[in-house]
């Protein structure tokens, strides 16, 4: 299976490869992929399970540039992505067999250097076990094993071997030289005056870029589940399941990689309602924030609030804030939702004339504390936020008379306290 962004030929040899490559790296395993029948495939795979105790499937993904997030809206993944699901729905759903467990082996092509080619195989494998987590909990329901492969060159030497071109038992020697990777690569490029070159980048390097996933079973423990059952053969055995329950659904559709968020831009609807956080009303806050992301389970939020309202004739609310937050998400899988713990500091002033139409009280002030909350996601990208702060704040105080023609100062005053210092209801939206 060929990704879509490889560039076709009309050559002989170039259909001739792809069937010969096809049948080499999915042999069995992926045979019944293929199959319309879908009891034909079940029945088949179960066989080819219980001669070999495992099955395997390559999946050739199509990925943005620098990019290991599987995106079945890219390319062709979403052809590659029903191969797998369907592979995987038969080799795991079936009530007969037992999982020891699955490898995920991530691979790549020559193309890049030695040390970019093992990250990119390392990243794709771990990004599509992740994906496949969301509908098949492969890491809490089998033990799973991630391999990283780098640049195949023991496929491409066999992929060449099988070529007609006149370079290749030049380009075999290269590959089985002691060369470095970087100077393999090069040398290739020179074959054929620069034929081979083309032929790689076209032909061979994409059928390199894959993850295969292979199951391995336990065959003991299937006999021994058809002697339970007293099925006398496992064709029998698919007779029956089949009449019990009719394979007349389809794979479920490829959904959308998890995102893994590195900003968002909140704002607080709690302070938006003017509710101060000892619960009392004012008029209406309007604050913003940030919140940057990193290391799978720490975040930093930046944000400020600022108002400065004259209403009901005499009366006026004014208020300033200033926060930084560092956060730790509990459940760390990179895609910070549920629960966290932070720790907060935050400094700004205010003025305070809403109680008596003649006084006033305004002042500046500093907070520091912990927090705590959750975030609930409500879409991909969309969330709700709800937490809660609390520590000590010292304020300093200046009450004052209003006048008609100017205020006049009363007194100053200093204020200290532990308490709650913050409440957050508020909605997010992340990249």
């Amino acid at each position: 299976m060929k990704p879509n962004n490889i560039h076709r030929t009309d050559t002989k040899f170039r259909n001739k490869s792809l069937l010969i490559l096809s049948l080499f790296s999915l042999l069995f395993a992926c045979q019944p992929v293929s199959a319309r029948d879908d009891s034909r495939y079940r029945d088949s795979l179960r066989n080819y399970i219980f001669e070999h105790g495992s099955a395997s499937v390559d999946c050739y993904l199509s990925y943005p540039i620098g990019n290991s997030a599987v995106d079945p809206a890219f390319g062709n993944n979403a052809r590659e992505l029903d191969v797998l699901h369907r592979f995987l729905r038969y080799a795991l759903e079936d009530t007969l067999v037992c999982v020891q467990n699955v490898r995920i082996t991530g691979y790549s092509s020559p193309d890049g250097t030695e040390l970019v080619n093992q990250r990119i195989s390392t990243n794709r494998a771990n990004r599509l076990l992740r994906y496949l987590d969301t509908d098949y909990r492969l890491s809490e329901n089998y033990p799973v094993e991630v391999l990283s492969q780098g640049a195949d060159w023991v496929k491409l030497r066999e992929m060449i071997a099988a070529s007609p071109y006149k370079w290749r038992d030049d380009a075999l020697r290269i590959i089985d030289s002691p060369d470095t990777p970087d100077r393999k690569k090069m040398q290739l490029g020179y074959l054929g005056g620069g034929d081979a070159h083309k032929r790689l980048y076209e032909e061979f390097y994409p059928l390199l870029r894959r993850v295969e996933i292979t199951i391995h079973y336990d065959v003991q423990c299937m006999k021994h589940k058809i002697r339970r059952a007293e099925l006398p053969d496992l064709s029998n055995y698919a007779i029956r399941v089949l009449k019990l329950k009719p394979m007349n659904h389809v794979p479920k559709k490829p959904q959308r990689a998890p995102l893994y968020p590195i900003l968002s831009v909140k704002t607080n609807l709690y302070a938006w309602a003017g509710m101060t956080p000892e619960f009392k009303y004012r008029r209406f806050m309007p604050n913003l924030g940030a919140e940057l992301f990193f290391a799978r389970r720490w975040s930093v939020v930046a944000s400020a609030t600022y108002a400065d309202w004259d209403y009901d004739k005499e009366k006026h609310w004014g208020v300033s804030g200033y926060r930084v937050e560092p956060r730790f998400w509990l459940l760390g899988d990179r895609r910070f939702r549920y629960f966290y713990l932070g720790a907060f500091g935050q400094a700004g002033d205010y003025d305070d004339r809403s109680v008596m139409t003649l006084q006033g009280c305004t002042g500046s002030y500093w907070q520091s504390g912990v927090s705590a909350g959750c975030y609930l996601p409500l879409t991909r990208h969309l969330g709700i936020e709800l937490g809660v702060r609390g520590g000590y704040e010292d304020a300093k105080r200046k009450l004052y008379t209003v006048e008609p023609e100017a205020d006049y100062l009363d007194a100053t005053g200093h204020r200290t306290r532990w308490g709650l210092m913050g409440v957050e209801v508020g909605v997010s939206w992340r990249w």
